[in-house]
């Protein structure tokens, strides 16, 4: 069986409250949550884990988000070109799961795909459109 390689790919960092991912412990503590998608390659295969979301989409996507501290580190075209990938070479997308900072890419950069693994456990996928 041949090698995978693995690379971590940060958009963005914003700094949250520690309460939120700690089920409500450390409430007033701050914390930088990055936001990661992952690179997997194997042989020719490309795939995406979590496509994630960069800053200026972020602050975007909610009004309460306008203010929040947040840091740009890259875009998704930047984070792929940093591994020598171009959205076209993606092979396959796969999402853990469906808030907005894990597939918000997906939605917007990755148009030539027809792969793309969702959870089937996740009730908003009956709300889903998949439009071609």
């Amino acid at each position: 069986m041949g090698k995978y390689r693995i690379r971590p790919i940060t958009l963005a960092r914003v700094q949250a409250e520690k309460g939120t991912m700690t089920y409500l412990a450390y409430y007033g503590e701050k914390i930088w949550s990055p936001y990661i998608f992952w690179i997997i390659e194997r042989a020719e295969k490309k795939i995406i884990v979590d496509s994630s979301i960069h800053a200026e989409d972020y602050q975007g996507y909610h009004p309460g988000f306008r203010n929040l501290l947040i840091e740009h580190l890259s875009t998704f075209e930047e984070g792929l070109s940093s591994a020598s990938i171009q959205p076209e070479d993606i092979d396959l997308v796969i999402q853990t799961h469906l808030h907005f900072n894990h597939f918000y890419e997906s939605l917007l950069k990755i148009k030539s795909l027809t792969d793309i693994l969702l959870p089937m456990h996740e009730p908003e996928l009956m709300e889903v459109d998949i439009i071609p």
